[in-house]
């Protein structure tokens, strides 16, 4: 594993990279919401062939928007067409993603369906849209996020400081219990950088922008993301947790979209399931592999 720096669109992106220059098509693996590329250290040492695992922008090692600017989903989707460009111009890649980075993955594999020969989603197809209940759906007036999206940029959030890298690590370890000290402390290492001053020295805060903590103006809604899935040509997998942070409904009303859809559930895990249990993802995705000829 090593690290690595692109530049995409103007900005710096970081990344950890395996086996690099290995036979067969490139696998992006593409992390979830304030999450950052070496959540995927122990999948992709099991997967064969040449992995790329990106932070996106304003996660990670990679480059924060200028300050007080706001994040784009779409953005997202134009920062991978680009690194699929510069890595791999002549061969579809697979993609690999989870929760956001899933939903990422997806809209791309819609938006660009040439460019992706395997899709696998780790319980991140799409968020919910009140297709089981209406209560799991944000249904705040647009104008009332609005005005709240004005008030965050105009005051910006922060990250509060940890006393110490080891402090960060132990909140890792209290969220994630299946961790571990040794990956908690790898995954606490990569995921913070030094506070600011004045603070106090050996203080550290997570990497990720703060900005992400305000919220976009602009809903999700299935409507907008179905006709996307629908334009999907490669095989899918979507790989489910035994407990799911989403409505049974509305995942089933988004994988019905997918016309090459293989699913699966993993026995005793929850939302973060590559950290529960990545032995078993990286099974599930080379058994899905092993499935497709052209690969």
């Amino acid at each position: 594993m090593i690290e690595q720096q692109w530049q995409l669109r103007g900005m710096t992106f970081s990344g950890l990279r395996w086996r690099e220059g290995a036979a067969g098509p490139l696998t992006v693996l593409l992390h979830g919401f304030l999450d950052h590329a070496g959540a995927w250290e122990r999948v992709a040492e099991a997967l064969p062939g040449d992995c790329v695992a990106l932070d996106h922008r304003g996660h990670g090692r990679s480059a924060h928007n200028p300050i007080g600017s706001s994040y784009v989903f779409a953005d997202y989707l134009a920062d991978l067409d680009a690194l699929i460009d510069g890595l791999s111009p002549a061969r579809p890649v697979r993609l690999v993603g989870h929760s956001m980075g899933g939903t990422i993955a997806s809209l791309y594999a819609g938006a660009r369906p040439d460019r992706v020969c395997a899709l696998v989603s780790l319980d991140g197809l799409g968020l919910a849209d009140g297709v089981s209940s209406p209560a799991v759906v944000d249904l705040d007036p647009v104008s009332d996020r609005l005005v709240r999206f004005l008030d965050g940029v105009r005051s910006p959030p922060r990250n509060r400081a940890l006393p110490s890298l080891l402090a960060a690590q132990e909140r890792l370890e209290a969220a994630h219990p299946r961790l571990g000290p040794q990956w908690a402390a790898r995954l606490a290492e990569r995921g913070t950088r030094p506070a600011p001053s004045p603070a106090v020295s050996g203080s550290v805060v997570w990497s990720f922008d703060a900005m992400h903590r305000v919220r976009s103006p602009i809903p999700y809604r299935h409507e907008h993301h179905i006709p996307l899935l629908r334009r999907i040509l490669c095989p899918v997998l979507s790989v489910r947790p035994a407990m799911t942070m989403f409505q049974h409904d509305d995942v089933a009303v988004l994988e019905a979209a997918i016309a090459r859809l293989s699913t699966v559930v993993v026995p005793n895990t929850s939302h973060m399931m590559h950290f529960e249990e990545p032995e078993a993802i990286s099974g599930h995705i080379r058994e899905f592999w092993a499935t497709i000829p052209a690969l």
